[in-house]
């Protein structure tokens, strides 16, 4: 600094910094997709419906340099010129497989929209979600008449989403529910008129892995009464849990008293009280946990036995906290008595 005293035989150094921008241009390799027709057999040559090509991309370097040498460099914006097309491939599968009947109705996600099936495999039907999805939230209703899911509201990898909802009937529009940037959310199963939904939010960063958790939670009704207006009720304003930036995992439990969550280092469940519509938290068990050196976060993962009595976790053992050893738990909700039932399951 400017004001730092000399002293005598003292060796002052001066480096000349200057800094520069480099634009790099990089090939995109386009991606095949392979497209199955049961119009041609499977003995027959596959056939190129669409030729792919490489995309173009060009990168901004800023780039320093001390007394004439490169000393750092980080990219500063990246421009798609000219985007990958892929190449589509049809290969034959013979015949038409057997239909396949089940009971209910079953919901997925298919090249970022949403597809349902009801009662079969020989019908599937394009959900109307009015943009694309990014896969955070996709959930039915306990009674499978609406779709719960999020939707970017960006083109970037920028993590930014808003929640909404959808009939499962034909021709139905999706409604918004005046919720943004939702890292996890979903129906509570035990209550169907009007619906519950838990959920909770993180606010977009820079920095990876592109948000950062409030560790909040929140409950709305769905749907709500003619022209009211969505208010939903906060539960847990911000938790300090270990890690707390990526978030926790969470699942209701089937008669929706509870609602089980887990952070780096602990599972607990909150508990309902409909009266009051306050929420109580229990810790059922502490352990230490799994630095993974990334800008990820290991979680446990959740489940619930049918009875919303037991719940089954994974564990990551020891005091070690790079040790590579992770246990399936089960606790008793009721009393709190947790046991470990399988040594060394993984970590997911």
């Amino acid at each position: 600094p400017p004001f730092t005293p000399l002293e005598n035989e003292q060796t002052v150094t001066i480096v000349r910094v200057s800094e520069s921008l480099e634009v790099i241009q990089q090939t995109l390799p386009f991606e095949r997709k392979i497209v199955r027709s049961e119009s041609m057999n499977e003995e027959d040559e596959p056939v190129i419906v669409q030729a792919g090509q490489d995309g173009l991309q060009e990168t901004t370097w800023r780039i320093v340099y001390r007394d004439g040498l490169e000393a750092e460099r980080w990219p500063t914006n990246t421009v798609i010129v000219e985007p990958a097309q892929e190449e589509i491939m049809m290969v034959g599968v013979g015949a038409a497989r057997g239909n396949i009947t089940f009971s209910g109705t079953l919901a997925y996600i298919s090249d970022a929209g949403g597809v349902i099936m009801r009662g079969a495999t020989a019908f599937p039907e394009q959900v109307n979600t009015g943009g694309p999805l990014d896969g955070r939230v996709f959930s039915l209703s306990p009674t499978g008449s609406h779709l719960l899911f999020t939707r970017t509201t960006t083109e970037t990898t920028r993590f930014e989403n808003s929640l909404w909802v959808v009939s499962t009937a034909s021709g139905a529009e999706p409604e918004p529910l005046g919720v943004e940037n939702v890292l996890w959310a979903d129906w509570n199963p035990a209550q169907i008129d009007p619906f519950q939904i838990a959920y909770t939010t993180a606010r977009a960063t820079d920095a990876p892995p592109g948000w950062e958790a409030n560790n909040d939670l929140w409950l709305l009704t769905f749907p709500l009464p003619e022209d009211a207006a969505v208010e939903p009720l906060q539960l847990v304003e911000a938790y300090p849990a270990t890690y707390g930036w990526w978030g926790g995992n969470y699942a209701w439990s089937p008669n929706g008293r509870f609602l089980a969550y887990s952070y780096a280092d602990e599972v607990g469940v909150l508990a309902f009280d409909t009266e009051t519509e306050t929420v109580q938290r229990r810790q059922l068990q502490k352990f230490t946990e799994y630095n993974t050196l990334s800008n990820w976060v290991w979680v446990p993962t959740l489940t619930w036995s049918p009875d919303s009595r037991f719940l089954a976790y994974t564990n990551h053992g020891g005091d070690d906290t790079q040790a590579i050893r992770f246990d399936s738990w089960i606790v008793d909700v009721a009393t709190g008595i947790a046991g470990q039932v399988i040594d060394q399951t993984g970590m997911w």
